[in-house]
C-alpha cells in the first residue's frame, strides 16, 4: 500500500507506534506505552533501570545531579562486571538494557551483539535488537532480524505480529491482515490476538 498523500502515511504510522506492545515486552516496554495522562499528574518516579530506587522520600527530591550520579554509578558497576567476567551474558544484557532505557541504542546494539556472538539463537535479545532498528527507522533490517527469530522459532507470536507491524508501516496492507488474521484464528484470547484484532481495525 504506498500513500499518496504523507498525513494518511504518518496517520498509520502513528496508529501502529501507539497499538503495538513492540518487541521486547521483559524491556517494560509495555508499561511505558501505557502510561496515561493521570500517571503524569501523579508525578511519581518512574521504576525503570536508572530511576528505581531514586523515589525515597527520606532522601528528598532527587535533583538532576543526584539522578546522573546514580546512572554513572549503576554503568561503572557493570562496565566492571562485564570486564572482570566478559562471558557473563546476564550482566551484558542488564547493561544493554539499562544503555537502551537510558536511550543510548547504538550502545545498547553493540551489546546485544556481544551475547548474540555468542549464541545467535537468543530469540529474547533478537527481540531487543529488533526493536532497536524498528524506532530507528531501519524496517529492512527490523525485518531481516525478525525473520531471523522465526527461522529459530517459528512459533514466536511476538515476532509474527511484530513482522506484521513492519508490514503495515511498509505499506503492505495485505500481508500484515493475513498474519494478524492468522493469529487471531489461531490464537484465541490470546494478548497477541488482542493486539492483532485492534490493529486490523484500525488499518
Amino acid at each position: 500500500m504506498k500513500y499518496k498523500l504523507i498525513f494518511v502515511y504518518l496517520a498509520v504510522f502513528a496508529f501502529i507506534l501507539l497499538a503495538i506492545v513492540f518487541f521486547d515486552s521483559r524491556n517494560n516496554n509495555s508499561e511505558r506505552t501505557k502510561k496515561i495522562p493521570a500517571d503524569i499528574q501523579q508525578k511519581e518516579m518512574p521504576q525503570d533501570a536508572i530511576h528505581k530506587g531514586l523515589g525515597n522520600p527520606a532522601a528528598g527530591q532527587p535533583s538532576r545531579e543526584n539522578v546522573l550520579a546514580s546512572v554513572k554509578e549503576k554503568m561503572k558497576k557493570l562496565e566492571e562486571a562485564i570486564a572482570n567476567n566478559p562471558d557473563d551474558t546476564v550482566k551484558i544484557r542488564e547493561y544493554a538494557n539499562f544503555l537502551l532505557a537510558a536511550h543510548k541504542p547504538e550502545k545498547a546494539l553493540k551489546y546485544y551483539n556481544m551475547i548474540l556472538d555468542k549464541n545467535p539463537e537468543r530469540t529474547d535479545i533478537l527481540l531487543s535488537v529488533t526493536s532497536i532498528y524498528f524506532n530507528k527507522g531501519d524496517y529492512k533490517k527490523a525485518e531481516e532480524t525478525t525473520r531471523q527469530i522465526l527461522r529459530y522459532d517459528k512459533n514466536n507470536l511476538e515476532a509474527q505480529y511484530n513482522l506484521g507491524v513492519i508490514f503495515a508501516v511498509t505499506g503492505k496492507k495485505s500481508e500484515a491482515e493475513i498474519i494478524w488474521k492468522d493469529l487471531i484464528e489461531k490464537h484465541p484470547g490470546t494478548e497477541v490476538a488482542n493486539l492483532a484484532k485492534s490493529a486490523l481495525q484500525k488499518l
